[in-house]
């Protein structure tokens, strides 16, 4: 190492696939800040990597990591890609800023954007980015929610994550596919509700939580259709129950 080289820690964030293939990606962070660390004269001793996480909120493990070794005075000067990599809220912006960085001599340096906040102009002006990034967030939720909703209306499920239990999700036709064991399953549990078995005594059939199983027979989602914002839209799925079978389980 060289004598005149400056020990930095470097912060990396990316919340979705697509961030990744708009350039935003881990890869295209790290290529960039290496670049400018060695540029710049600094020497990375550690990696704080974020990856999956959005911005929107300080709830991420490697940054509170980074906070934590911050208040330990293990860290001295953090390198990002950019000021929103870090936050994408203004207040969660400053709270970093001043309440972390400032307050135990953390210098904060980053590839595309000039950030100082030494004097009042240049906090201004560090706090003018940190709205900028929250008000490009928010008009990024703004539209996906008004795509999400003609998604909808068209039938097509909102994307994976938390799917209803006799489902999978097929990403490229943009619906829901139904489990054949699963499938089977709910009806036998029908059958067996009709007959008069409750909830539990269920679950305890098919190894199942009483949730699960009255999730099962009281969800729209089995008669093929999806609910959105209060509203229940018809979709493209394989329904598991006919419309008169759900009518009888309710």
């Amino acid at each position: 190492k060289e004598d005149y080289e400056m020990e930095c820690v470097a912060y990396m964030r990316v919340s979705t696939e697509k961030q990744a293939e708009e350039g935003y990606g881990l890869d295209s962070q790290k290529r960039d800040i290496t670049e400018y660390c060695r540029t710049n004269g600094l020497n990375i001793t550690d990696w704080y990597v974020d990856d999956g996480y959005s911005g929107e909120n300080m709830d991420r493990p490697q940054v509170q990591r980074l906070i934590t070794d911050c208040k330990r005075n293990r860290v001295k000067c953090v390198v990002s890609f950019a000021l929103d990599r870090l936050a994408r809220s203004t207040l969660d912006t400053i709270y970093v800023l001043e309440r972390i960085f400032l307050k135990y001599g953390v210098e904060l340096k980053c590839v595309h954007n000039v950030v100082n906040y030494e004097t009042p102009s240049e906090q201004f002006q560090t706090q003018i980015l940190a709205a900028v990034a929250e008000y490009e967030r928010k008009n990024i939720l703004l539209r996906m929610r008004g795509g999400m909703l003609e998604r909808v209306k068209q039938g097509y499920w909102m994307g994976g994550g938390n799917l209803p239990y006799c489902y999978l999700y097929d990403d490229r036709e943009g619906v829901l596919v139904p489990i054949p064991e699963r499938k089977k399953q709910a009806r036998q549990a029908m059958d067996l509700f009709l007959q008069g078995y409750s909830d539990e005594r269920i679950g305890n059939i098919f190894g199942l939580r009483e949730g699960t199983v009255r999730s099962i027979l009281t969800s729209v989602v089995n008669i093929g259709k999806i609910p959105y914002k209060g509203n229940v839209y018809n979709g493209l799925h394989e329904p598991i129950f006919s419309e008169q079978e759900f009518a009888m389980l309710q």
